[in-house]
């Protein structure tokens, strides 16, 4: 009777270690685990807006500037496998956009502000060490192709925990930015979301001087289907220093409108 109450004693414990062994292991996410050909990360990507407003004492006015969006939330998705990856807009993803009301305020607030650059998709090939963008300027699209840029990051003690997944810090300084990228060595490819990377592992969330902005909402470790991984072909292929000189010349040309603008106005 002893030797059979030891031996359901025995079972039922080592049953509970295992059981507790494998929750453990399900709630680190333990990917190492297994071999990761790919997979799929969404973000939410925020843009902060700094207006420097000042009241004019027009109550219209000014209650419309107070109104502005303060921030915008974009949906993006990082499709990647061993050698390939790319970051885009998630066109399946839903809330998260502005609405129309205050998309029109930013619109709006755009045709007074210089042109910029809005970074539409990064293709990276790590096997070749290089990366394509595809960047919108004016309505029109051209295609940049860099080398990878080497990351001066530095490790950092700090652990966080994203979507199921321990993450290490690593820090940079780029100007007046303290840049902290989040990356777990569980899925060791080096990418991350728009144009970070360069770290042993998928980077899951970037912060900027302390703020959230570009964070993971999901992980799926299934290879992304054939096609969903493809180098972007519209746009005009241009090189990187010529790509700048035509950005410097669209925004001295705005300028120069602006001064004729307020050169007209004091001649009134």
């Amino acid at each position: 009777m002893k030797k059979s109450f030891f031996y359901l004693s025995t079972l039922t414990f080592l049953f509970l270690l295992f059981a507790v062994s494998s929750f453990a292991r399900d709630q680190e996410t333990d990917a190492s685990e297994q071999e990761i050909k790919g997979g799929t990360v969404k973000y939410e990507q925020i843009t902060r807006f700094n207006w420097n407003f000042k009241p004019t004492g027009n109550a219209r006015k000014d209650n419309w500037f107070a109104n502005l969006p303060r921030s915008q939330t974009k949906a993006k998705v990082l499709y990647f496998n061993s050698q390939y990856s790319i970051y885009e807009e998630d066109l399946t993803a839903e809330n998260v956009a502005l609405d129309p009301r205050q998309q029109g305020m930013l619109d709006r607030m755009a045709l007074g502000q210089p042109p910029k650059p809005e970074l539409k998709k990064i293709f990276v090939d790590l096997k070749k060490n290089k990366k394509t963008e595809l960047v919108e300027l004016m309505t029109r699209l051209f295609l940049i192709e860099n080398k990878i840029d080497s990351r001066a990051w530095k490790p950092g003690g700090n652990q966080r925990k994203i979507q199921g997944y321990i993450c290490q810090e690593a820090t940079m300084k780029r100007g007046k930015e303290t840049i902290t990228a989040w990356f777990t060595s569980n899925i060791p490819i080096s990418i991350g979301p728009d144009n970070y990377g360069g770290l042993p592992g998928l980077i899951l969330a970037i912060d900027i001087n302390g703020e959230n902005l570009i964070l993971a909402t999901s992980v799926n470790l299934t290879l992304p289907p054939d096609g969903f991984i493809s180098k972007p072909k519209e746009g005009k292929k241009i090189r990187q220093e010529v790509f700048n000189t035509i950005v410097a010349e669209k925004v001295e040309e705005y300028n120069e409108a602006q001064k004729n603008k307020s050169a007209v106005k004091r001649a009134r």
